[in-house]
């Protein structure tokens, strides 16, 4: 699609930039895009890296993303694969969300305040075992995420507004060539929402990001990618 691999590469030059080790996953279908996101929540590798990064570029509506194949998958669906519950390396890591896409239909992550929606909670089923001991259902989307989880999610557009292909990693490269690995993540993202507003002329009006996080602490690339990774 026009523009895609433009938006790829500014991705991928961006996360470079800030010391991430990239691997991108093209044109996926529903099952492909879930399933890669498994293998990379279990991958024996997360010891050597301080956090994850997941930047996601699709159609979308609402709060899921048209896939190759024409099928919908829930980003809260995706943003479960890296819980604790399925990704238990990642505990206590900032796991990063950067999501380039439409989302028309009114919807929201988290409500005002950074605190989990009754609709996010109720990913988390929680059940009783023989034993008393209550755990978490495994089935569907059912990892529970909550303040402790450590996520901040970079979305193009608030709820309701369409997105213009590749101007949300467009304006990225350009605060992290600016800015660097030592600007708090939370800071790179704003700057990003600035300088989208900067982009803005007569011809676009690029929309505000949303930007929500349940990270207890700031954190910069810097303090995140360790010597020699």
């Amino acid at each position: 699609e026009k523009g895609a691999d433009a938006e790829l590469a500014d991705a991928t030059e961006a996360l470079r930039l800030l010391g991430y080790t990239v691997t991108t996953i093209v044109n996926c279908t529903a099952s492909e895009l879930e399933a890669s996101l498994v293998v990379y929540g279990t991958s024996l590798a997360w010891d050597e890296h301080a956090s994850s990064v997941v930047a996601i570029m699709a159609h979308g509506d609402g709060e899921a993303v048209e896939c190759q194949d024409g099928e919908r998958l829930g980003l809260r669906r995706l943003f479960a694969l890296l819980s604790p519950a399925r990704a238990p390396a990642l505990q206590g890591k900032p796991k990063v969300w950067l999501i380039q896409a439409c989302r028309q239909t009114v919807s929201r992550l988290l409500d005002v305040g950074g605190q989990p929606s009754d609709a996010l909670a109720d990913l988390g089923t929680r059940v009783e075992s023989e034993g008393g001991a209550e755990h978490l259902d495994s089935l569907g989307e059912s990892a529970m995420l909550s303040a402790e989880h450590d996520y901040l999610w970079g979305y193009a557009v608030t709820p309701g507004a369409a997105a213009y292909r590749g101007a949300m990693f467009a304006a990225f490269k350009s605060v992290v060539e600016s800015r660097g690995a030592g600007c708090s993540w939370l800071s790179l993202l704003q700057c990003t929402n600035e300088r989208l507003s900067v982009m803005s002329d007569g011809r676009r009006t690029f929309p505000s990001m949303d930007i929500r996080s349940t990270c207890r602490a700031s954190f910069s690339p810097r303090d995140l990618v360790r010597d020699g990774d």
